[in-house]
């Protein structure tokens, strides 16, 4: 079990104590609970609240979920932007492969 080199003590003791209170054993389970254990933990505690970015005078504005076939609108152009992306098409500059010889293999004989 080497699940400290990647997780703090305490997660990795959380996680054992729900193996252990699951009646297992296995250090995968206790892997995976370690892990739901600090995401719990990051999802109360953030890094950075809305007290912090107004002392960093960060302007916070917060994305809804999108769970529909809505466009996502941080990928929406601005109008300064080109509609969509250029496409280049390298193909039209490359000689086709049935136009180049083949490779000699004579040195391998």
């Amino acid at each position: 079990m080497l699940q400290h080199r990647h997780q703090d003590a305490k997660f990795v003791a959380a996680g054992i104590a729900a193996t252990l209170e699951a009646g297992s054993t296995s250090p995968d389970l206790v892997a995976i609970e370690s892990r739901k254990a600090a995401k719990s933990h990051r999802d109360a505690h953030p890094l950075l609240d809305d007290a912090d970015c107004t002392e960093l005078g960060l302007d916070t504005v917060i994305m809804p979920a999108i769970t529909d076939d809505t466009t996502d609108p941080r990928l929406m152009p601005t109008p300064s932007e080109p509609a969509g992306p250029e496409v280049i098409s390298l193909r039209s500059r490359a000689p086709e492969l049935h136009e180049r010889p083949l490779p000699s293999l004579a040195i391998y004989d």
